[in-house]
């Protein structure tokens, strides 16, 4: 586990921005259109959107039977409104982020099964990931760079991975990179590798450490 962690934190940094470049001009037209057909971006502001979230939210009432069934179910409730939230959410399945693949899609958090030090961690309700993401929405944008401050499962990094990269995840366009910073290196190590396994598409542009939080990452600050 210390290996795979080690192969996803400061290295994977420097390999991005040494390898860095310009979007083509192709793909920013395609990014552009898809952002100007965001309906939601564009027609309401970002401070009405959080101002009703609580009063529309429906929490714990959300369950699906896959992560397509789910995400609409808490578009329905209310729980966000940017599609894009939506596309992000539907990309990064959860059933790779859990213990317990049978209870992937129901509307609660779940322990993640770690010892010592990580015994309490846990992967959030899905409507909270929802509520979070809504919120973050209009900063993760293509090339922006994210950080999930206690990754715990690496459920949240892989989704705002998908939001900063443009969808792709390849690595190819110097789009976008999520860093993922937990307390303690198990943790780090469990969230490199759950995204590795259910989201390798974005590994490239993710980076995992520990540490402590309100000191952001090491060395990306700026």
């Amino acid at each position: 586990p210390r290996a795979h962690h080690d192969k996803h934190t400061m290295t994977s940094l420097a390999d991005f921005v040494g390898h860095s470049k310009a979007p083509a001009p192709e793909r920013a037209a395609d990014d552009a259109r898809r952002h100007a057909a965001d309906d939601d971006h564009t027609a309401q502001s970002h401070a009405e959107l959080v101002d009703r979230l609580p009063a529309r939210t429906s929490a714990w009432q959300c369950c699906g039977s896959s992560m397509a069934e789910l995400v609409a179910n808490l578009r329905a409730s209310g729980a966000f409104y940017y599609p894009l939230v939506g596309e992000a959410m539907r990309a990064v399945d959860r059933r790779h982020y859990v213990r317990f693949a049978d209870f992937a899609y129901s509307d609660a958090p779940m322990a993640l099964g770690l010892a010592d030090e990580c015994s309490g961690m846990s992967i959030s309700a899905p409507h909270l990931h929802a509520a979070c993401l809504q919120v973050l929405a209009p900063a993760l944008r293509p090339g922006a760079w994210a950080l999930d401050v206690g990754c715990g499962s690496g459920w949240m990094t892989a989704a705002m991975a998908h939001l900063v990269v443009g969808g792709e995840g390849d690595g190819a366009d110097g789009l976008g990179f999520a860093f993922g910073l937990e307390l303690h290196r198990e943790g780090a190590a469990h969230a490199a590798e759950t995204l590795e396994r259910g989201n390798p598409e974005l590994a490239v542009r993710t980076a995992f450490g520990s540490g402590d939080g309100a000191l952001g990452w090491p060395g990306a600050a700026g």
